[in-house]
């Protein structure tokens, strides 16, 4: 994409224009170095949606609206009670914490080693 000063757009805006719409390639103005508009080229009048262009090219494979699982699989079915997914997963990761590494901070807070917040007294409760 070309880039072109406002100064320069506007005393070369008519020629600006018509490369715009002879190349069909968009053309950024800027101010400062800073892009504040963009000039590019109107669509044809045929067509009506960026969309159409993409007409005729998807290809469907098979039968899109049936499940991509047969219902034996679903959970939600399954009156065993049985989850294929507990099999699957790993082994929980040893404590690092017992292990002697991680954060000092964080073994500290979940240790309740935290030094209390100081309270201070409410005005007005009688002791």
């Amino acid at each position: 994409m070309n880039a072109i000063a406002a100064a320069k757009f506007k005393a070369t805006c008519l020629a600006v224009l018509d490369r715009v719409e002879q190349t069909g390639e968009p053309v950024l103005v800027t101010k400062r170095g800073r892009p504040v508009a963009k000039i590019v080229p109107v669509a044809p009048e045929g067509t009506r949606h960026p969309q159409d262009a993409l007409r005729g090219s998807v290809t469907f494979l098979g039968d899109v609206l049936s499940p991509a699982l047969p219902p034996e699989a679903w959970d939600a079915l399954r009156r065993d009670g049985a989850d294929p997914l507990v099999d699957a997963r790993p082994e929980p990761q040893a404590d690092v914490r017992a292990a002697g590494g991680g954060d000092r901070r964080a073994r500290e807070r979940s240790d309740g080693l935290r030094k209390p917040r100081k309270t201070l007294p409410v005005k007005g409760a009688g002791a």
